[in-house]
């Protein structure tokens, strides 16, 4: 433990630390509390999660390990077909100000041409597709799984 001169930055520490605690729990039981309810209906067809590029439980990265740690969760309740969608970064409107998501958003616009074969997951991809992805796996008989930003645009395209 850090004592003394160091009191306010730890103070700082400890809060941040809650912090990420908190929005972690948070997520997750926002998330399982839906496959949950998912689950419990009379006929739970599908679900569907939203989650990342990157999305592993055990990424040093703080996003990308809450939302693998919540695939592992939906897929610990049992549903009959869960759908994980991993988009890459989302493009589109926004309501909220993200300058540094722009200008991420610009590099990635840069360089998607470059980014081929197993690196093609990682091209900005815009929310719309993702939605009409969404819809077309809903409609269609797709295997059950992790989809990747590169088959979500694939399969919006199937659905055009």
């Amino acid at each position: 433990m850090v004592s003394g001169s160091f009191g306010g930055a730890e103070l700082h520490f400890h809060a941040q630390v809650r912090k990420h605690r908190f929005q972690r729990a948070q997520r997750q039981h926002h998330v399982l509390h839906l496959a949950g309810v998912t689950h419990d209906a009379e006929t739970p067809d599908l679900a569907g999660e939203i989650a990342q590029a990157g999305a592993d439980p055990k990424s040093a990265v703080f996003y990308n390990r809450v939302k693998g740690e919540v695939e592992q969760a939906i897929a610990a309740i049992g549903l009959p077909a869960a759908y994980y969608f991993r988009p890459s970064l989302l493009t589109g409107p926004r309501a909220e100000h993200r300058p540094w998501e722009k200008i991420g958003i610009a590099v990635g616009k840069l360089i998607a041409p470059l980014l081929i074969g197993a690196l093609r997951k990682y091209r900005p991809i815009h929310a719309d597709t993702v939605a009409a992805a969404m819809v077309y796996v809903a409609d269609h008989d797709v295997a059950a799984g992790v989809i990747e930003s590169d088959a979500i645009a694939r399969f919006e395209a199937l659905g055009s």
